[in-house]
């Protein structure tokens, strides 16, 4: 609902975005039978943790309780942040600087 959706945007820090559209769901791989939407957004951060000139990805599906591996950057090679630009052709959702809300004529478009 687009209440539940600016409680998730409120918490979402100034330097995460809500970007997508008919782009990216352009570019997703689905089962054959799944209907592709035909728009999706997603959470994007600014910057990427990388470590030497590949990025850091974190494993979100591991099993509950087991370390995460990936935490465990090695920085005399180098670990730094790099910039995350937004890829071109993805929307921007608009959200208020304060509040980070989205304005109901944008929600309209999303839920």
């Amino acid at each position: 609902t687009s209440e539940q959706l600016n409680i998730i945007s409120a918490s979402e820090g100034s330097r995460y975005a809500l970007t997508g559209g008919a782009e990216l769901a352009s570019r997703i791989r689905l089962p054959s039978r799944w209907r592709i939407p035909a728009k999706l957004y997603a959470w994007w951060f600014d910057s990427l943790l990388v470590d030497g000139d590949s990025p850091v990805w974190l494993n979100v599906f591991r099993q509950p309780g087991l370390q995460q591996s990936a935490l465990d950057v090695d920085n005399s090679r180098g670990s730094r942040d790099r910039p995350n630009p937004i890829p071109r052709g993805w929307q921007v959702v608009p959200r208020d600087s304060g509040r980070r809300q989205i304005e109901a004529k944008h929600m309209s478009e999303l839920c």
